[in-house]
């Protein structure tokens, strides 16, 4: 199965929603700021992206800024603050056999989209 992990109230993560749905493609819809975000699936995420912690996370963030900026933090520690607070999580993910794009801009999914179908 496939899975956007999306947040309504992101144009960006809209867009992706918009272009998923276009291309008839099935997906499911995971609202990750409702459900929160496990350790497991963290860390798979990071696996499928090919990231450290810290390039999921979203700096701009008014709670990122106040907790842990300047911080000398663990990828541990980075992934601890996103069960905590998933708003950290850049968005939107898009998840499909076990790869995964941070789909902003818009045509990062696209091009993932084109090289795997």
């Amino acid at each position: 199965m496939n899975y956007l992990y999306h947040n309504p109230r992101c144009s960006k993560s809209r867009a992706a929603l918009q272009f998923l749905t276009e291309e008839n493609i099935e997906f499911e819809t995971i609202l990750y700021l409702e459900t929160g975000l496990s350790e497991a699936e963290i860390k798979d995420l990071l696996k499928y992206l090919n990231l450290e912690p810290i390039d999921i996370i979203r700096t701009k963030e008014e709670i990122w800024k106040t907790e842990y900026k300047g911080k000398s933090l663990t990828d541990e520690d980075i992934i601890q603050a996103l069960i905590k607070y998933p708003k950290l999580l850049e968005r939107p993910i898009y998840v499909e056999n076990e790869q995964a794009v941070i789909a902003r801009p818009l045509e990062k999914l696209q091009e993932f989209i084109k090289n795997n179908h």
